[in-house]
């Protein structure tokens, strides 16, 4: 079972989630589409505008669920 790291992600978005949260969409060095990790709408705001914190909380999401 592998594991992501924040310095496999190329790049990282946002897209507003019907459910009032975003989906973060980090895009895999090696991928060419994004993979998408929801976060609520608070966690959101703790992040907002800074990539890095995008990076990480998409990562620590991703690796809860393996």
């Amino acid at each position: 079972m592998g594991y992501y790291k924040k310095s496999q992600i190329g790049s990282i978005g946002e897209l507003i989630s019907y459910k009032g949260g975003r989906n973060l969409t980090p895009i895999f060095n090696g991928s060419q589409l994004p993979v998408l990790v929801y976060v609520t709408k608070s966690e959101f705001e703790k992040v907002r505008f800074n990539k890095e914190l995008m990076k990480e909380l998409a990562v620590k999401k991703l690796n809860e669920n393996n």
